[in-house]
């Protein structure tokens, strides 16, 4: 009951909007566990989301996975699914270049996977990304034509 009685204070305002006031409390015990939920569900989505990618990429899914939750390990695992060596990972680490290598590894993702390499450069836009992310996750791969 304590945390139904604090959210009602903390939003202690008239019905016109005017009055009431800002409860810091409110926003410690209510908006900040709910943020921080929040984040980990997008990070670990994101996790399984290139866990995904690598299993449509034949690798492992529980290896990629755990590999994928792992923070700058992850780095790693996106190298190896854009089938670029491991040193690359040094580029990571100059400011500006890292950028560049981002893109270029994502549209070698994207065309390992059968798609067109601007679907990995509209991975960098936010709202949109998101959705490029998603079709590169579940849909399928294109079927390979045999020449004859």
């Amino acid at each position: 009951m304590d945390i139904l009685e604090n959210v009602l204070k903390g939003l202690n305002t008239t019905i016109d909007g005017t009055g009431g006031s800002f409860d810091p409390q409110f926003f410690s015990q209510i908006v900040g566990p709910a943020l921080i939920i929040f984040v980990l569900f997008v990070y670990v989505f994101f996790a399984f989301g290139l866990a995904m990618i690598a299993s449509k990429l034949k690798m492992s899914f529980f290896l990629s996975f755990i590999l994928a939750l792992i923070p700058i390990i992850n780095i790693f695992l996106i190298i190896k699914m854009a089938g670029r060596p491991l040193w690359w990972f040094i580029l990571f680490l100059i400011p500006l270049v890292n950028f560049v290598i981002s893109i270029v590894l994502w549209v070698d993702i994207a065309e390992r996977r059968g798609k067109p390499g601007w679907w990995g450069v509209m991975l960098l836009i936010p709202v949109i990304g998101f959705f490029f992310f998603l079709m590169l996750m579940f849909g399928e791969q294109p079927q390979q034509v045999q020449a004859t």
